[in-house]
């Protein structure tokens, strides 16, 4: 049986801030609460606010509670004159 490789989705920040808000909105729906949220993932409140806020970037333990991994590409562009 062969193992065939699940294709990716590569999404920018602004739909992983979205997704993010999202996850924390869903367990406050059911009964949770943004503290609660955090401190399953292990993240300080405050840092979790200001990252749902888009004032910080998305660490890597939230990254962790959501099932994503951070891609980095680099690009090259020849300097303006």
């Amino acid at each position: 049986m062969s193992m065939m490789k699940r294709a990716t989705k590569i999404i920018n920040s602004t739909e992983m801030l979205r997704i993010f808000r999202a996850s924390v909105l869903a367990a406050i729906s059911c009964g949770s609460s943004q503290r609660a949220w955090a401190e399953s993932a292990k993240i300080d409140p405050g840092y979790m606010s200001r990252m749902l806020n888009g004032e910080a970037p998305i660490n890597q333990k939230a990254l962790d509670a959501l099932g994503y991994e951070k891609v980095v590409t680099i690009t090259y562009r020849e300097k303006e004159k």
